[in-house]
């Protein structure tokens, strides 16, 4: 149902040439298992790492409705960079590699995924 609207979307995100320097969303969804690690000392350190690379976090939400499909986890943030490369920068920095294994350690799963915002014309 909904492939063909995908294959359309896809070869128009395509088209438009979107480049490494063009701002980028990263939204982040975790299970979080331990709360005091994930918000008291990954979230402090995963902030300052986020700042240093130019990113501004747009929410967190610990509570989420599912309209169409389904949505798993209890953590959901999304954040801004400038460019797909401050994001690859951020995500491969010492600063990060430092804080990261305090979410892994903190959350049953997650994911980060990285989106090139198509403009509608």
């Amino acid at each position: 149902m909904f492939k063909p609207a995908l294959t359309a979307l896809a070869a128009f995100a395509l088209s438009t040439g979107a480049a490494l320097s063009d701002p980028v969303y990263l939204l982040a969804q975790s299970d979080v298992t331990d709360a005091d690690t994930f918000f008291k000392q990954y979230g402090p350190a995963s902030f300052a790492t986020l700042q240093d690379h130019g990113a501004t976090v747009h929410f967190g939400a610990q509570s989420h409705q599912a309209i169409e499909g389904d949505w798993t986890g209890n953590w959901t943030a999304l954040v801004s960079f400038p460019s797909e490369a401050a994001a690859m920068d951020w995500y491969h920095s010492p600063a990060y590699a430092a804080a990261r294994p305090l979410r892994l350690a903190a959350s049953a799963e997650g994911r980060l995924i990285l989106f090139r915002p198509v403009a509608a014309e």
